[in-house]
């Protein structure tokens, strides 16, 4: 498919515009087509000749895929900048079912944790510091009222003292004990488990290795 100099150009132009380099989506031109790829989302934007002449066929990850005929190179190119715009959205987009299976898959991993170790120091105080940044943010980010915050503070000392007498298991258990308490009177109800995650993320960034795990 032949395309003046301008319009080849202009196609490039648009990628630039977007703050891409855009040998990242690996452009390709002949006889017969102009692409462009983005191979970790798995998309692509191509115009190729066909009887009825030049046809737009796009593809964006897993979801969005259609083809239409497109003779002007300023429908091209506007075409390119949605195809950009959903690729670059797709791509910040998080999964949020991989990201629930990895919660359960680190619930499972530290619960497992056959031996009940005891926490090492670096693993009680990257907990530790986690606690104190919730409890610093509390405040505001569940609108509590001054008696609210207090159980939730309260609660959180508690988790953070029983670092020096429980193994990661049984602490896994009363911290999440601890903190579900306080869902009918304090906070939310999905923010037990979230502050539950958040505690078991820095542990595992501190033990994690020993468990197998990647950091979080």
């Amino acid at each position: 498919m032949y395309l003046k100099l301008l319009d080849r150009n202009a196609l490039l132009e648009a990628v630039k515009a977007a703050g891409v380099d855009p040998r990242e989506y690996e452009p390709f031109m002949d006889d017969e087509r102009v692409r462009f790829r983005d191979r970790s989302t798995g998309s692509h934007f191509e115009v190729h000749n066909s009887p009825v002449g030049r046809v737009i066929d796009l593809k964006v990850g897993d979801g969005t895929r259609g083809t239409r005929p497109s003779g002007l190179i300023k429908e091209i190119v506007s075409s390119l900048e949605t195809w950009l715009e959903m690729v670059e959205e797709f791509r910040t987009t998080p999964d949020l079912w991989a990201e629930l299976e990895r919660d359960d898959a680190l619930f499972k991993a530290t619960a497992d944790d056959a031996d009940n170790a005891p926490f090492e120091q670096a693993d009680k105080d990257a907990v530790r510091r986690e606690i104190q940044e919730i409890k610093a943010t509390a405040k505001d980010a569940y609108e509590l009222n001054d008696h609210a915050l207090r159980q939730l503070q309260a609660a959180l000392d508690d988790v953070g003292e029983k670092l020096d007498t429980m193994g990661r298991r049984e602490w896994i258990t009363y911290a999440a004990g601890t903190l579900a308490m306080l869902q009918a009177t304090v906070l939310p109800p999905d923010e037990p488990r979230q502050l539950l995650l958040r505690l078991v993320r820095a542990a595992v960034n501190a033990f994690g290795h020993r468990l197998g795990l990647p950091p979080q």
